[in-house]
């Protein structure tokens, strides 16, 4: 599945959610930011995170340990406080600040878009809910709005505008480039497309003799010989386990641990 496709299919889905609108202000929300809006509605109280206890933890990847923070640890009270005084301006609305965007407004944050006026970027935006002259500014403008610069424009981009948008950069101002090799991102677009022939070249003789074993037989025959050992279940444990220690699966399920619904050892 393309990029593109993903990509117009988590649009329109988005568009689907703001389908309702507030009636006292005729603003069309998603489903996130109406959720969001019914919480912040009522009477303010204590934030949850001032009495949360439990902080951030050391977790260790398959050897490396690292400190990392939970997503119970920024609960949407504490995430609001910290930003309160903040405009994040999102300049570039491509695969990346699509999605960051619309995850920030949805969860109640001040953000703005900066993209070129008039372009296919800027239409787009438009067709998401963003406002011209509200939400929705040229790029110089949105960076002088802003306190919080969210570079995702494309790396080429990125490389050709930053003469005109370094000067920009004031001081107060923070400055963050998101990873520039994303699934969807220019770079690696670009790479798929030149080693696609060659990753092709090399695995097609793979498959082949896959296709082969199991059309005559042997994967059958190999299987049926395997599964009517008397050691059977002792041999499969030891390759199990022999995979299991592999540093990418032990990696794997630190990171799954860090889940909401992971089950936790008490």
């Amino acid at each position: 599945m393309s990029a593109n496709i993903v990509r117009n299919a988590s649009r329109h889905a988005a568009r689907a959610s703001r389908s309702a609108v507030t009636p006292s202000t005729g603003r069309q929300l998603s489903m996130l930011a109406r959720l969001a809006n019914s919480t912040t509605s009522k009477p303010r109280q204590t934030p949850a995170f001032r009495t949360q206890i439990r902080g951030m933890k050391t977790m260790d990847f398959a050897g490396t340990k690292e400190v990392v923070y939970e997503r119970s640890d920024w609960p949407v009270e504490k995430l609001h406080d910290y930003f309160k005084n903040d405009t994040l301006a999102m300049i570039g609305y491509g695969s990346q600040g699509h999605g960051q965007a619309m995850n920030a407004r949805d969860n109640g944050l001040k953000i703005i878009v900066g993209v070129r006026k008039d372009g296919a970027s800027w239409k787009e935006a438009i067709e998401d809910g963003w406002v011209p002259g509200e939400t929705l500014f040229p790029i110089e403008e949105a960076i002088k709005k802003g306190t919080i610069i969210m570079n995702l424009l494309s790396d080429a981009a990125q490389s050709a505008t930053w003469p005109e948008i370094a000067p920009l950069i004031t001081k107060g101002k923070t400055l963050y480039f998101s990873h520039g090799f994303s699934a969807c991102s220019t770079t690696a677009r670009r790479g798929a497309l030149d080693w696609a022939p060659i990753f092709e070249a090399a695995n097609k003789p793979v498959f082949e003799k896959l296709y082969e074993s199991v059309k005559n037989g042997t994967e059958t025959r190999k299987s049926l010989e395997f599964n009517g050992r008397k050691t059977y279940r002792q041999d499969l444990e030891k390759e199990l386990k022999a995979i299991d220690e592999q540093e990418i699966w032990r990696a794997g399920k630190t990171v799954r641990a860090l889940r909401p619904d992971a089950k936790r050892d008490e």
